[in-house]
Parts: C-alpha cells; structure tokens; sequence
C-alpha cells in the first residue's frame, strides 16, 4: 500500500469519528433520561411531573399528645397560660390543660407534692418555704408575675379624705392607722415593711387587718379602713371612684419584687419530661405576646391578648387596659431569686417560717433554657 492510500484512510476514520461524537445521546437502556440541553421538548408537550418531597422536606409529625394537670386560677399574672390557649400554642405543642381551679399556691402544695397535679402556678409565701422545709419536694420553673418598672400593678392606696386633708402623705403617716391587705405576711406587707423602714417605723407600727379585694374599696368608701394594698383593676377602680389616691406603687418601693412563679411537681419532670418542655415552649409563647402587648405596645398584639385576658380574667371592660398598670412577666421565663431570697429572710425575721430552707436548689431553669432555645432569646 502506499503512503497516499495511507494518508486517505487516515482521513476517513477521522471523518467516521467526528460524526459519532456529533450524533444525539441514545436513552440508555434503563430508561434513564438524556442530558437536558440535548432535547428540546415540543411545544405541545404536557408539563414535567413535580419531583417527589424527600423524606427530609416533609413536614414534621406532630408532638406526642399530653394532657397536663394544672392548678390555675383567673388573675392576669396567668396571661402566658390564657394567650397560649387562645393562640393555639397549646395545641402546637400537642398539649392539652385538665385545669384545677385554685387561688393560692397554698392550696396546691399538697395535690403537687402528692402527683395529683402535674404543675401550678401562684404566690411565693412563708406556706412555701415551710412546706419545703417539711419535706415537700417542689420545683420553681418560671417567672409569673414580678413588679418590674412600669408594671406596678399592686399599690399602696390611701383613703381620699387622708390624702385631701394633708394627714396622709408618705407610709411614715400610717403608723397608728388600719390598713388593709389581702393576706398578711403576703407582699403588700413585705412592701409597706420596706417602704417604712427607711423613717424609722415597720409594718408592726401600723394596724393590719386581713380583707378581700372588692371588699376593701367598701371599706375606703365608708371609712372603715385609712389605707388598703390592692392589685389591679382595683387600685384604678378605687382611685376613678375617687375613694383613694395612691400613696406609692410597689415597683417604686420594691423594684423587680418576685411575686408569682410558675411550679411544677417532681413527678412530672420525672414521668414527663418531654411534655414539661413543650408545656413551657408554649406558655413562653403567650407570655412573649404579652409582653408585645403591653412593653412594646403592638397594636395588633395588645388587641389579641386583651380579648384572652376579657376571656379568662374577671376583668371584662376594655378600657380598663388602657388605664391600669399590669403584672411584668418575663419573657425569657428568668425569676429574680435574690427577691425569693430576701421574702425568705423577711419570713424568718418576723417568725412566719422557722426553718430556712436552700432558696437555689428549688430553682429548675432546665425548662426555660429549653423553650428559650426553641424560641431564641427575647430582647
């Protein structure tokens, strides 16, 4: 053969592989489909079938259905609970409220202690701490009501004529007189005790007699009474009637005073964990609205939560929300344990609880870490 023959097949075997590199992609034989750029679809052609979610995209299966056993009572330091039921963040979470109705933590340490409720809420008292003391196993899990700047919902309030004449000016001028409060030994004492002290006098200097809210505006009214410590909406209530003039709101006398906490019993950390943890993911849901409501003043937040509150509390008129100072609640679930601290030390002085008991071990913050971690931080 010679070398122009050689030259000319040379030519054509390079011709034969151009035009195989050129030829379109064949389907292969499973079906598989061929390179997109490498056929264009007809125009009449239906469109593509959507691609299967993956297993990863799929929604997540709802949470486990728990019902938990609650003692709850109507004030509006219980805003996270009545929000979270009316904004569904109960049932987000899969958690269902049996509620037990009780108006003090007192009433609740025994159902607690004994696995009849699975959390409460309510006052820290000496009741508290001498219940510990005697064994009682409780766990303080979250914030329900403090009086933090601007929220000063309780107030020492002095009769009007008192205040009208000059006689009553400052809680100096209280000594001798009758006051009212709901409780004695209860905060209202705590804080008359406090604001006394700085001019040489106590809460012993003046004469104090045990009566219910509604009661004590009857008790201004006619003069049974010179001074009374009521909360909200009775202090705006007493004051618009013109029975009383506030002499001092608690958060100027005691700034950032624990009054209420959130409880729940050993049992149900214990038997329940998981539904403790969401329980306080959705109650740190309504309490976050709360404070959207009523720190932040959102329009639409405040509306939502003051139709929960007309709901759920005793407090029915609109606009007494926009007149009244409320409960702080905050929104990070954080108590002040140096407040729970000094109530101790206040109840040990004045022989209301005889043994001290370990203020910090009954602090579980687990729960509140929990739900802020979900949630992220509320600034």
């Amino acid at each position: 053969m010679n070398r122009r023959h050689v030259e000319l097949g040379f030519r054509l075997v390079l011709l034969a592989l151009v035009a195989a590199c050129a030829a379109p992609t064949a389907p292969s034989a499973s079906g598989g489909a061929r390179p997109a750029e490498s056929i264009a679809a007809p125009a009449d052609a239906p469109p593509a079938a959507a691609v299967p979610a993956t297993a990863a995209e799929a929604p997540p299966a709802p949470p486990p259905p728990a019902t938990v056993r609650i003692g709850l009572h109507t004030p509006m330091s219980n805003a996270g609970f009545f929000v979270a039921m009316e904004r569904g963040y109960l049932t987000e979470q899969g958690i269902t409220l049996d509620i037990e109705p009780m108006d003090t933590a007192a009433k609740m340490i025994a159902p607690l202690s004994n696995g009849q409720l699975d959390a409460g809420t309510g006052t820290i008292s000496a009741g508290v701490y001498n219940a510990v003391a005697r064994g009682v196993d409780l766990r303080l899990v979250a914030d329900k009501g403090t009086v933090a700047p601007g929220f000063g919902y309780e107030a020492l309030v002095v009769r009007r004529d008192l205040w009208d004449s000059g006689e009553v000016r400052t809680p100096a001028d209280l000594r001798g007189r009758t006051m009212a409060v709901l409780v004695p030994g209860g905060d209202a004492e705590i804080g008359l005790d406090t604001a006394l002290r700085p001019m040489g006098a106590s809460s012993a200097d003046v004469n104090i007699v045990s009566m219910p809210f509604p009661e004590m505006i009857v008790g201004l009214a006619n003069g049974a009474i010179d001074a009374a410590a009521p909360t909200e909406p009775f202090v705006t209530e007493i004051v618009e009637r013109g029975f009383g003039t506030v002499l001092q709101r608690m958060d100027e006398i005691l700034p950032n005073h624990q009054v209420a906490v959130v409880f729940y019993a050993p049992q149900f950390i214990q038997d329940n964990l998981d539904a403790a943890r969401r329980l306080m993911v959705a109650y740190l849901k309504g309490v976050r609205d709360y404070n959207d409501a009523f720190g932040r003043r959102d329009p639409a937040k405040r509306e939502e939560v003051i139709a929960a509150l007309i709901k759920h509390t005793p407090v029915k008129d609109r606009a007494l929300y926009d007149k009244m100072a409320v409960p702080g609640i905050n929104p990070n679930g954080l108590m002040n344990v140096e407040s729970l601290r000094h109530q101790q030390e206040w109840y040990l002085e004045h022989g209301l609880q005889s043994t001290p008991v370990d203020v910090d071990s009954l602090v579980d913050y687990q729960f509140v870490r929990y739900a802020v971690e979900q949630l992220g931080e509320y600034k």
